[in-house]
């Protein structure tokens, strides 16, 4: 049957195709949103006698400079596309395709590489080789090990707190000017990491709720577009470091009595999320002031964003591998 444009593009959209291929011996990434996106725009060139485009005019043009036929490259792309003919191309055969029309100009223009050849270990489950891993779950969870898993989770808080500093404190969505909100683009991003908790620990709901509540911190500082109070003990004892930027150092040095007042419960309705001593605020001015000298040193603006960025990653490396 033949689709226009518009009929395949809303089927697309409705189902799912792989986005993993396997011979016997390799694993690769299929980047099935680039081949979609450049299968689409190929329409555009293609068009018959009365100026219509359809899949089977696009599916011949294409079976041009693969020299095969035209239904073979339907039930290519019915299973690259749409998911289906599933006892059909096996995925050595789809590979061959794949890494051919990637080379064709008129369909791929603007060079994009549609199969990556990885390996799921701890290197690219920490987004180092293949970062693309992280954007869409490409491979089959089951075969990881837990070790891997808590890895690949690990890895998206990680991306998420990257972005603390770049968004100023998730106001605002990392490296888009002019300036945008940012609360919806990370709320997507901590419901895709709260999925992929879901997904590595279905059953496994010990696991499943430590990693939750492990989040739960950063899901607050995202909610806050601000420092917020950071209460869970479970962090301070992983890095003290993550509290220092807290006002209520500030407050304790312009006004100790009133502190102290405060921290007794003389305001019934103010109180402090975090317990300070006199060690702990020692313990902060050196770690501050030689934060202060790294900045000088390396010819770089002080920045707290920066600094808090990378002690929360910290933190995290060390519940990570207390779990």
């Amino acid at each position: 049957m033949a689709y226009t444009k518009e009929e395949l593009m809303n089927r697309a959209k409705t189902v799912s195709g792989p986005n993993m291929l396997h011979t016997k011996n390799k694993d690769y990434i299929f980047n099935r949103v680039l081949y979609v996106e450049d299968y689409f725009k190929f329409f555009d060139k293609v068009e018959d006698d009365n100026g219509r485009a359809t899949s089977n005019l696009l599916n011949e043009k294409i079976a041009e400079y693969y020299h095969c036929d035209t239904n073979t490259i339907e039930r290519y792309n019915q299973k690259l596309i749409e998911g289906r003919d599933r006892k059909g191309p096996g995925d050595k055969t789809l590979l061959a395709y794949l890494k051919a029309i990637q080379n064709v100009e008129a369909f791929n223009p603007e060079k994009h590489t549609y199969i990556k050849e990885t390996e799921i270990t701890n290197e690219n489950l920490d987004g180092k080789i293949h970062p693309e891993i992280e954007d869409q779950l490409t491979f089959d969870i089951v075969k990881l090990s837990d070790e891997q898993k808590n890895k690949f989770i690990r890895n998206q808080m990680v991306s998420l707190l990257n972005k603390l500093e770049s968004s100023r404190f998730f106001y605002y969505e990392p490296d888009v000017f002019p300036r945008k909100d940012g609360r919806e683009y990370f709320r997507k991003k901590v419901d895709k990491i709260y999925s992929t908790i879901d997904l590595c620990y279905a059953t496994y709901t010990e696991m499943n709720k430590k990693w939750k509540d492990i989040f739960r911190q950063i899901e607050d500082m995202t909610n806050m577009c601000a420092y917020p109070g950071i209460s869970d003990k479970r962090w301070i004892a992983a890095n003290e470091t993550i509290i220092y930027f807290d006002v209520v150092f500030d407050f304790f040095e312009e006004n100790s009595f009133l502190y102290r007042a405060v921290k007794n419960g003389k305001y019934e309705n103010i109180h402090f999320v975090v317990d300070i001593d006199k060690d702990m605020i020692a313990r902060r001015k050196k770690f501050l002031n030689e934060m202060h000298r790294e900045a000088a040193e390396k010819n770089e603006p002080y920045s707290e964003y920066r600094i808090l960025e990378r002690e929360m990653i910290k933190a995290l490396d060390k519940l990570e591998r207390e779990l």
